[in-house]
């Protein structure tokens, strides 16, 4: 266990806590995901990426690259190419999960500081994953924050 603990310290103090401060929040934020989409990911951060919005728009007008459909994709493809524990789950590099131990420490790390904010972004992906016609998967890993809420909380995710 205390093995585990270390590595969860390591990834939190010498990978999350180098990034800037939006990166750091997307990460955060998005760790409550078991899989991530930049549409998912729009869904949750709102304005913690304002930052990134702004590059990514910018790059996309340049015409070097085509325009992000979605800001959080632009951010996700970022985390990608510097190797933050960031894993493609599909060859069109739409859907991503991050390494277990990487996002247990974010977990944690948005319990330890942000304990309120939880409930909320359980809220925001449930009631995505419901409207894109993914209701089974938005109940099948539900969060002890979902559950300890109650069933009012619950069925939202239907």
């Amino acid at each position: 266990m205390a093995s585990h603990r270390t590595a969860l310290d390591y990834l939190i103090d010498e990978v999350v806590a180098q990034q800037p401060l939006e990166v750091q929040h997307f990460l955060l934020q998005s760790a409550i995901l078991d899989r991530m989409c930049g549409e998912l990911c729009d869904a949750l951060v709102r304005d913690a990426d304002r930052g990134m919005r702004d590059e990514a728009r910018a790059v996309g007008s340049e015409g070097a690259e085509p325009p992000i459909p979605h800001p959080s994709s632009f951010t996700l493809a970022q985390l990608e190419r510097a190797n933050l524990f960031l894993i493609p789950l599909d060859a069109e590099g739409v859907w991503y999960r991050y390494h277990h131990l990487f996002r247990a420490a974010l977990r944690q790390r948005l319990q330890q500081q942000h304990p309120d904010l939880c409930l909320a972004l359980h809220h925001r992906a449930a009631d995505w994953l419901a409207s894109a016609g993914l209701s089974a998967e938005a109940m099948s890993t539900p969060s002890p924050q979902v559950i300890s809420a109650g069933p009012r909380t619950w069925s939202r995710a239907l």
